[in-house]
Order: structure tokens, then C-alpha cells, then sequence
């Protein structure tokens, strides 16, 4: 019995024990919410992880990328060391060839420049483009549906009601007609002309009441945006006309360098034992064109051809003497950089030149345009006529441009040049 007793009370005594180690709803939420947090901040170290991985990867990348490109680097220097070498290493055979090579290129260069200098100078190719402007520019032209003159009679006779508007249409249109206003190139003229009318018309309306304040202020609303329209024209066709006459200083300053250097391999080469100075009335081309008659390649190829004639033994050409006997030909070839840098000035004038015309063109056509979206015009198929035929004749100009310049054909002669050798 007392063994029984013993018995029961061990057994509620672990009963008590394990209810007392059972966790509570309470417990068991803290716990799961621990165990979540922490596998929330074990994503964002794996995250973390990953992130500094990748960006290391790219470091790695972009080091790797930064070596192959610096191997690259060593290996065209290395070349150009050894192109260097080379070329310190040239023979007096090489030397005089190079020379020979320069001094005949350069003349060839020089004279297809004079070509081209002439052909700029003309500017022949942009005759019927030019002629456009000029007509769009006459304001009494209506190749637009609409002239300045005209519209500026209507607004009088569908406005202004007076007794002496014979008088007044007298005395417009001798404003209209004035030979400055046809040839108006700027904005300030046609201002002036606009002007001039309005002031006419308002002295008529203080001498008759039957002209209406309202009446006298649609003619000069309707008379200024036709006169802003024209003087846009205008200043646009000034703004080109100014830019051709700086383009043509730049052409003749360019001219003349061409013009100083030839004379100058002239006078130290030999090739001629006098050179006639450029008469007044000559102009710098026609001038060169009568140099390169006994200046040009052929006359260049020949001088050399005689020189290694004379200087020509038994063993051969003796390229040494040559051009220790002929110092004069070092100094020409000195100037080969100077020629080269001459033909750089050359192309740069002829860019500016195309983006001129294209820089015209675009202004053009949006001043055009506004005659429809501003509906100035009577006719807007008429001024789209005059916008299409304005950017063909662009088009055609330049393209007879490019023809006869062939820069690539200039640029083939440039490459041939070889401006290394002048230091040595």
C-alpha cells in the first residue's frame, strides 16, 4: 500500500512537470516570429552577398577589359617604334624618294586647289538657286499666290473709303515702286517702306472723317504681318549674301597662299630662271594657271629625271650627292606639313560652304511655310510649288559642287604625302 502511494505521487509529480514545460499559444508565435526574422535577415545578407559578388565581378570584368586594352596599346606602340626605327634607319635612296615623291604631289595637290578655288570662287553651280531667292525676295513677285505690292493695294481698296483714294492708291503704289524697295536685301528697307504707306494712309484718314479708326487699324495690322513676313525674306537672303561675301575673302585669302607657295618652290627650285610677277588686272587663278604651264608634275618629274641623270655613275645613282649637291630640295620638302595643313584649311572651307547652302535652304523653308500656316498666301499649292523647286535646285547645286571638287580625289593626293621625313 505504501508502495502504491509512492507510485501515484512520482506520477502526478512528472504530469506537473511536463503541463508546466508545455509553451504557450503566446510562446509559440514569439518564437515563430524570431525564426522568421531571422531568415529575413539571413535573404538580405545572402542579397547583400550576391550584390558585392556581382560588383566585384564587374570590377574584375572592367580590369581585364582595362589590361587587354593597355596589351593593345604596347603592342601599336611597340609597332610604332619600330615603323620609328625604321625610318631613322632610311637610306639616302629613301630619302631623296620621299623627297622626289612630296615635291611632285605637292605641285600636283597645288594645282587641282587652284582648280577648285576657282570653281568655288564662281559659284556657278548655285546660279539658279540664287535667282529663287532673289525673286521671292522682289516684292512684287507672286510666285508665292501673293505679292507684298499687291496685298498692300487690296488692304487700301477694301478698307479705306475716301474721296481721294485715287490719290492715295496714286501715292502707294509710288512708294511700291521705288527702285530701293526692289532691291531690298535687309530687313530695315521694307520696315521703312511699310512705314511710309501707313503714314500716308493715316494722314489721309485726319483729313476725312469717313475713315475709321477701326478700318485705319485692320490696314495696319494686316500691313505689318505682311511687312514681317517680307522682311524675314529679306534678312534671310542678307543673312546668305553676307556669308557668301566672307566665304569668298576666306577663298581669296587661300588663293593666295596657294599662290605664295607655288611661287615660292617656283623661285627656289629652279624650274624656271624667272617668274613673272601676277599682273594687276590678272586675277590670283588666271595667274596660277599660267605658273602651272611650266610648273607641274610633268615639269617636277623631269627636273629629278635630269638630276639623276648628272649625278649617275657607274654605280649607279649617287642619291647622297644628289641631295647634298641640292640642299634647295630639303627646305621644299621641309614645307610638305605647311602643304598638307594648306589642303586641311582648303576642305574646311568647302564644309562650311556646303553647310552654309543647307543652313540657307532650312531657313528658307520655314519661312515659306509660315505663308501657309499664317495664311498670307492665296495659293498654298504655289508655295509648296516654291519650297520643292527651292530644295531641288539645293540639292542639284551642291551635287554639281561635290562633282567638281571630288574631294576623295584631292584627299587620295594628301595621303601620298609624307611629312615624317622633313624633321630628320
Amino acid at each position: 500500500m505504501k508502495k502504491i502511494s509512492v507510485l501515484v505521487f512520482c506520477f502526478v509529480a512528472i504530469l506537473s512537470s511536463l503541463q508546466a514545460q508545455d509553451p504557450t499559444p503566446q510562446q509559440i508565435a514569439q518564437q515563430m516570429k524570431m525564426l522568421m526574422e531571422g531568415r529575413r535577415m539571413d535573404s538580405l545578407r545572402i542579397v547583400a552577398l550576391m550584390d558585392s559578388l556581382k560588383q566585384k565581378g564587374q570590377i574584375i570584368s572592367t580590369m581585364q577589359k582595362r589590361i587587354e586594352n593597355h596589351e593593345l596599346d604596347l603592342q601599336k606602340a611597340d609597332a610604332g617604334l619600330k615603323q620609328f626605327g625604321k625610318r631613322l634607319e632610311v637610306t639616302d635612296e629613301n630619302r631623296y624618294r620621299v623627297i622626289k615623291s612630296n615635291l611632285v604631289y605637292s605641285v600636283e595637290l597645288f594645282e587641282m586647289l587652284n582648280e577648285r578655288l576657282n570653281t568655288l570662287d564662281a559659284l556657278n553651280q548655285l546660279e539658279t538657286y540664287q535667282q529663287i531667292l532673289v525673286d521671292l525676295n522682289n516684292p512684287a513677285n507672286e510666285s508665292l499666290g501673293f505679292s507684298y505690292n499687291k496685298k498692300v493695294i487690296d488692304l487700301i481698296n477694301n478698307n479705306i473709303q475716301t474721296k481721294k483714294k485715287s490719290r492715295l492708291l496714286e501715292i502707294t503704289q509710288m512708294v511700291l515702286d521705288n527702285p530701293i524697295l526692289k532691291g531690298v536685301t535687309s530687313l530695315t528697307p521694307i520696315l521703312s517702306v511699310g512705314n511710309s504707306i501707313f503714314s500716308v494712309v493715316s494722314s489721309f484718314a485726319v483729313q476725312d472723317d469717313r475713315i475709321s479708326s477701326s478700318a485705319l487699324q485692320t490696314v495696319k495690322n494686316e500691313l505689318d504681318k505682311y511687312t514681317l513676313y517680307y522682311g524675314k525674306l529679306n534678312e534671310a537672303n542678307a543673312t546668305f549674301q553676307r556669308n557668301l561675301a566672307s566665304y569668298r575673302i576666306s577663298v581669296g585669302n587661300l588663293h593666295n597662299k596657294v599662290r605664295d607657295f607655288t611661287v615660292k618652290n617656283l623661285q627656289e627650285g629652279g624650274y624656271s630662271t624667272t617668274v613673272a610677277k601676277q599682273p594687276a588686272n590678272a586675277t590670283v587663278g588666271d595667274y596660277l594657271s599660267g605658273l602651272f604651264q611650266i610648273y607641274n608634275r610633268e615639269a617636277v618629274e623631269k627636273y629629278f629625271t635630269n638630276l639623276e641623270n648628272t649625278f649617275r655613275d657607274s654605280r649607279g645613282i649617287r642619291y647622297e650627292a644628289i641631295i647634298k649637291g641640292n640642299v634647295h630640295l630639303i627646305n621644299m620638302n621641309k614645307r610638305t606639313q605647311e602643304v598638307i595643313d594648306i589642303y586641311k584649311e582648303f576642305e574646311s572651307i568647302y564644309r562650311q560652304y556646303i553647310t552654309m547652302i543647307d543652313k540657307n535652304n532650312d531657313t528658307m523653308q520655314e519661312i515659306l511655310n509660315l505663308a501657309i500656316t499664317e495664311k498670307l498666301s492665296d495659293s498654298s499649292s504655289k508655295v509648296t510649288e516654291q519650297i520643292n523647286r527651292l530644295r531641288n535646285e539645293k540639292q542639284k547645286g551642291i551635287a554639281a559642287i561635290e562633282r567638281a571638287i571630288n574631294i576623295e580625289k584631292l584627299k587620295n593626293t594628301v595621303e601620298r604625302l609624307d611629312s615624317f621625313f622633313p624633321v630628320l
